[in-house]
Formats: C-alpha cells, sequence, structure tokens
C-alpha cells in the first residue's frame, strides 16, 4: 500500500508499507518528521475507522483501498484573537506563537467551529464569514442582513449557522453551500443574540423588545415567546439538557422558563442592577447571574433561591462563567480584574489582574480543560492566558496594533490537561458570552 501525505508546510512525502503494519510506520514516521504532541491519530480507508488513538496528528483520508491520499493536519492547542486593525490571529497556546494572521477587515467576535477547523466571524458590514484555520481563505460569506449582525455561533454539529441582527430578524445558514435555509422573523426590534439549542433542532433568540423567542429550526416557526420581562433581554441560553431557557435582563431580574409551555418556572430577583449574563451550570442544576451591582450570584435552578453571593469586584460584573466541571466560577469586571471562585464556598481562589487598562470591561473565558483562562481588556492590544490553580500569567499573546474585541479557545485545548470536556465553546466578547453546547 502507497500512502501519500502533504503536510501543512507543504512538504510531500510517500510511504509504502503492508496494510496490517501500517498504524506503527505512520505514528514513526510522523513523530520523526513532525514534532508535536497528544494529538489524535485517526486512519480512515474505505470510510472504515481501522484505528484511533492518541498521537501525533489527525490525518484524513480520501481514496480507495490500496492507494490513498491524505492530508495532515496538525491539531495544535489554538487561540484566535480579532482586533480593530483589521486582523484575525490564530495562536500556538503552548508557545505563544502566531501561527496565521488573516486580513478580515474590523471583527466585533470571533467563533471556532466544534472540530476546530473553521473559524466564524461577524461585523457591522451585515455579514458573517466562515474562514479556514489552516489554509487562511475564506469559506463562505453570509449575505442576507439588512442590519448590523450582532451574534453568529455554530450549530452543535457544525453544520449550521445561526446570526442575530439589527434587522430584527436571526437567519439559519448552511454551512457547505452558504444558503440562507431559515429568516426567523417576529421581534418587534433588534435581535442581539441567538443560540441553538444542545441537540440542535430548536433556537432562542433575546431582543430589545423584552421577549425572547423559541423557534424549529426545521419550519422556522416560532414556537414560544417568553414574555415577562420590563427591560429588554441581554442574553438567553438553553439548559444542557434543552428543556429549559434561561434569560437576563436590565429589569435586574433573570428568568427560567420551560421550552414546552413557555411558562416562567423561576425569576432570580436579588440584583440591584441590570443582569448582563446568566448561563447553566454544565449540570443545569444551578445558574450564574452577572451585574451592573458588582456581583455575580449563584442560584438553585429548582427553589430560585440565592446559594452564593460573589462580592469583590470594584466595578460592575460584565460577565460570569462556570468551569467545565462546574467547580468554579470565572467573573469579570470594568474594575480592572477577574476572578475565579469557588462554588461551594464562595470564596475568591484567585484574582487575576495583570492588565493595566482602566474604566473598561475585562472578559475572560476558560480553556475546556478549565485548567486555564483566557483574558482580555478593552482598548489593549494583547490577550494573557492564565493558569487557574497558580493564578500566574502563562503566556502574553503580543502582535495586534489595536485593541482586541474577542477571543476564543479552539474546542479541547488548553495545557497540560490530560483530560479534556469538549462540552462548549466559549466565546469571548466584550461583556457578553456566547454558548454553544455539544450535545
Amino acid at each position: 500500500m502507497q500512502i501519500h501525505f502533504q503536510m501543512l508546510s507543504g512538504n510531500r512525502f510517500t510511504l509504502k508499507v503492508p496494510t496490517q503494519s501500517i498504524l506503527g510506520q505512520l505514528r514513526a514516521e510522523v513523530c520523526r518528521r513532525q514534532s508535536c504532541t497528544s494529538c489524535e491519530l485517526s486512519l480512515l480507508l474505505d470510510s472504515k475507522l481501522l484505528d484511533s488513538s492518541k498521537d501525533n496528528c489527525t490525518l484524513l483520508a480520501c481514496g480507495i483501498s490500496g492507494e490513498a491520499t491524505l492530508m495532515l493536519v496538525r491539531k495544535m492547542l489554538l487561540i484566535v484573537t480579532v482586533s480593530d486593525d483589521r486582523a484575525l490571529k490564530i495562536w500556538d497556546c503552548a508557545s505563544g506563537q502566531c501561527k496565521q494572521t488573516l486580513h478580515t477587515g474590523v471583527v466585533k467576535s470571533v467563533m471556532f467551529s466544534p472540530d476546530g477547523s473553521s473559524v466564524l466571524t461577524f461585523s457591522d458590514d451585515q455579514v458573517a464569514r466562515i474562514w479556514d484555520c489552516f489554509s487562511g481563505e475564506c469559506k463562505q460569506t453570509l449575505f442576507g442582513h439588512s442590519g448590523h449582525v450582532t451574534s453568529a455561533v455554530f450549530s452543535p454539529d457544525g453544520s449550521s449557522i445561526l446570526t442575530a441582527s439589527w434587522d430584527r430578524t436571526a437567519k439559519i445558514w448552511d454551512c457547505s453551500s452558504g444558503e440562507c435555509k431559515q429568516t426567523l422573523s417576529g421581534h418587534a426590534d433588534w435581535v442581539t443574540s441567538a443560540v441553538f439549542s444542545p441537540k440542535g433542532c430548536s433556537v432562542v433568540t433575546a431582543s430589545d423588545d423584552r421577549t425572547a423567542k423559541i423557534w424549529d429550526c426545521t419550519t422556522g416557526k416560532c414556537k414560544q415567546t417568553l414574555s415577562g420581562h420590563t427591560g429588554r433581554i441581554m442574553s438567553a441560553v438553553f439548559s444542557p439538557d434543552g428543556s429549559s431557557v434561561l434569560t437576563s435582563s436590565e429589569d435586574e431580574a433573570a428568568k427560567i422558563w420551560d421550552c414546552t409551555t413557555g411558562k416562567c418556572k423561576q425569576t432570580l430577583s436579588g440584583h440591584e442592577g441590570r443582569v448582563n449574563s446568566a448561563v447553566f451550570s454544565p449540570d443545569g442544576l444551578s445558574a450564574l447571574s452577572s451585574s451592573d451591582d458588582l456581583t455575580a450570584r449563584i442560584w438553585d435552578c429548582t427553589t430560585g433561591k440565592c446559594k452564593q453571593v460573589l462580592l469583590g469586584h470594584r466595578g460592575r460584573v460584565v460577565s460570569a462563567v462556570f468551569s467545565p466541571d462546574g467547580a468554579s466560577v470565572l467573573s469579570s469586571s470594568d474594575g480592572r480584574t477577574t476572578k475565579i471562585w469557588d462554588c461551594t464556598s464562595g470564596d475568591c481562589k484567585q484574582t487575576l489582574s495583570g492588565h493595566t487598562d482602566t474604566g473598561h470591561a475585562l472578559s475572560a473565558a476558560f480553556s475546556p480543560g478549565g485548567s486555564s483562562v483566557i483574558l482580555i481588556s478593552a482598548d489593549e492590544r494583547i490577550a494573557k492566558i492564565w493558569d487557574c490553580t497558580s493564578g500566574k500569567c502563562m503566556r502574553v499573546l503580543s502582535g495586534h496594533t489595536r485593541r482586541i474585541r474577542s477571543a476564543v479557545f479552539s474546542p479541547g485545548s488548553g495545557f497540560n490537561e490530560a483530560a479534556e470536556r469538549p462540552c462548549k465553546n466559549q466565546r469571548l466578547d466584550r461583556g457578553r458570552l456566547d454558548r454553544a453546547w455539544d450535545c
């Protein structure tokens, strides 16, 4: 059998090996030619998975038995950043080196696809774009909105994209063709965010019209309108099992809704300022909210009671998220600090305060394994990677010439994490976190 390789660098080589010994020789040859670590080797021939084991690369095969052409894809630990300097940069987490720079125009936010091979960007030019991480080429440009795009996420299986816009609509797009499959119309004001359900069959949208709506992805019809907030809705997310929706609002409350009936199950009251974000814990039993009242709060979803008040920030808390294991909370503040909290005790475990910017919001997100944090600050041109245990800065990603607007870890990336949990893709924006759950 002959196997033809093409490396990311463009170098090519061919191996002639007996079928029964192919895997061992592939590992040895790839180890020799490409020194990278802790990645996955998958060999597909005749559409059958022959073996899958932790090794040095991912091999994607096409062809027929007897001869196959394979493309080598290094599964690095990556971070992507976008900046006002009109550049998108892809970084190697381990070294802190920039691996790819794409000149995309001014981009407001970025997100990896579930398999980490593509990134999705959107901006004020009313379009979203899909980029190939390795070639740097724009794969699709999604035209169709008549207002600024405010949110863009991949579906859990990576086959579709969901966008929200100032034009009062959300749209579902086919990733391969770039065609719009559904336009979700019905809101009376700007649609500020939209996310898929864990199984990708439903969508929830949040709007400045003080409602959230649940939509059927196949038909594009609205299944439920969630009415009850007295202020515009800041965020809306599904629970991990898809049975509930959690909304946050400028009316100083968060609400938990039943997806089937559309009725409010719990109102989480206690904040004394706008609730900027609200998310479920990984097990769906708790909720976490962040507020302008300088606090984040952990709530019991069943009783609606507050379990912990996370008090210690000196500025409004613009976002808060659970760690992947649900044991910790990461909160970001206007007060130049990001804090890591223990969910059980409510104690602050680490304060990450290495940025120098004043008067603007910090934003942060956990790596998928929860051992590290990516942190950006308004008006700064760098991103920093911190170790959650020691609280020390491990890497500084420097290279942008203007402020960074968004940063995100690739799925399954992190530092020295033996068992990463690709449970969600956290996208780090200024003051808002969208979560796309991998079901």
